[in-house]
């Protein structure tokens, strides 16, 4: 009655892998994971923050966080759902991902000169050891577990090898027994190979029990977990209940379009009208969504899964899902796209059919044009537009002001050889003349008439 069971930490590590994904979560490669989106998983899956982290850094270790755990021909995507705690305990057992004599325990928070394994993998298997000496089912007191590790021959070198490693990388020396205390109620209670019970009335009130888990037993032998469960099935209209046989990768693969209901023992899902409607929006095809879906479980039937209850509910009834891929996979209309410069407005029916039907503009329209106006043809020029239309005696506005060609528009001023006469035409200029200077300009003749000596 006193006990903390062990839960089974791939619901836990599955939701994650399938929040992580969501474009507003940032994890860059090779840092540690955000303590803000530690602590978010952690409000949102109502798991303690240091479990969290933990199977986050062991998610990341297998690559289940990676784009890649969508395939299903590779680990970490061809795990099934009952491989996926072994191969989560066999990331934690190899090291280098989580290490219980670090003080934050993620490998990858620390510093990357100082990222040295520590002498961890020994103590790791000693503790194994002494839990696979325990009987299936019985408590033993954590004093009667540490006892057997102290009487180990390889225990004073551990101990040594853990203060040469932390005064090499400037940590805080961590003894031992706490090393090891933290590696059995802690990191292997969090992957479930261990229950925690409180002391009875006749022990001391500091002491600790702990009894190894079926599922962790079976870890030890390098067997699948013993885990029984029904297959993916839909529980109603939109809840889809996760199977222990299911591939990793078919069910990352519907991130995009699910939400993550319950994770307490199985993984739910939630297949909603509001997350389908996004996943449409977001260009996924619905026959596309049927297809992920059908390869973890058949849909419901929209017939038989009818639920609505509106009379009984607080919010809108529930669609069955079948009902809503076939009503998103309808084609009600088509539209076509065409490229356009621009558009014109024309209110009066008359000028519109003039200049959408003469030859001088009838190239410049696009045809058909949307009432009241008239598409420009992609690559038309507006200068060209407003000769044309001006040829014909309709001005063209601009911002309420007519507009004029560069034809129309007065001449700028030149300078220097390009300078216009008063005629309005360029002056006539002889190549190799040199140019008066500005003072003399005035006064001195024309520098054509004087003979230049000959050097």
């Amino acid at each position: 009655r006193r006990a903390r069971f062990a839960d089974d930490p791939v619901p836990l590590a599955l939701a994650m892998a399938l929040a992580v994904r969501d474009p507003s979560v940032e994890v860059r490669e090779g840092v540690g994971t955000p303590r803000s989106l530690i602590s978010r998983f952690s409000s949102r899956f109502g798991r303690d923050p240091q479990t969290v982290a933990l199977i986050a850094a062991l998610s990341r270790a297998i690559g289940l966080w990676d784009p890649s755990s969508v395939g299903v021909a590779a680990p970490p995507g061809s795990y099934s759902m009952r491989e996926l705690g072994s191969a989560l305990f066999d990331a934690w057992r190899r090291g280098g991902a989580w290490d219980e004599a670090l003080p934050d325990g993620e490998t990858l928070r620390v510093a990357t000169e100082s990222r040295d394994s520590s002498a961890l993998g020994v103590l790791k298997e000693m503790v194994l050891e002494a839990l696979g000496e325990l009987g299936d089912g019985n408590w033993a007191p954590w004093s009667a577990v540490l006892s057997y590790l102290h009487a180990d021959g390889r225990t004073p070198g551990v101990a040594r090898l853990l203060e040469r490693w932390a005064n090499r990388c400037g940590l805080a020396v961590t003894p031992l027994r706490d090393v090891a205390e933290r590696m059995a109620l802690e990191s292997l209670h969090f992957l479930g190979v261990v229950d925690l019970g409180e002391p009875d009335v006749d022990m001391p009130s500091d002491e600790k029990l702990l009894r190894i888990t079926p599922r962790g037993r079976s870890y030890l032998r390098g067997a699948k977990s013993s885990v029984q469960g029904d297959a993916s099935q839909f529980i109603d209209g939109q809840t889809l209940r996760i199977g222990p046989e299911c591939r990793v990768g078919h069910v990352v693969s519907i991130s995009p379009f699910v939400e993550v209901g319950s994770i307490a023992g199985y993984l739910d899902v939630l297949v909603t009208p509001a997350a389908l409607a996004h996943a449409l929006s977001a260009g996924f095809e619905a026959e596309v969504i049927r297809q992920r879906l059908e390869s973890i479980a058949s849909l419901p039937d929209p017939i038989a899964r009818v639920l609505a209850q509106p009379t009984r509910s607080l919010g809108p009834p529930r669609i069955p899902i079948a009902r809503v891929l076939a009503q998103a996979s309808a084609v009600v209309g088509r539209a076509e796209f065409v490229e356009a410069q621009g558009f014109l407005w024309v209110e009066d029916r008359d000028v519109r059919e003039m200049l959408r039907t003469r030859r001088q503009t009838t190239d410049l329209f696009i045809d058909p044009s949307p009432p009241a106006g008239l598409l420009v043809a992609a690559g038309v020029d507006l200068d060209k537009l407003a000769r044309r239309c001006r040829a014909l005696g309709v001005e063209l506005l601009v911002a309420g002001t007519p507009y004029r060609t560069r034809s129309t528009l007065p001449p700028a001023k030149a300078s220097g050889q390009h300078r216009l006469d008063s005629s309005g035409t360029l002056s006539a200029v002889r190549i190799g003349e040199p140019k008066p200077s500005s003072r003399r300009r005035s006064s001195a003749p024309s520098m054509s008439a004087v003979k230049r000596p000959n050097r």
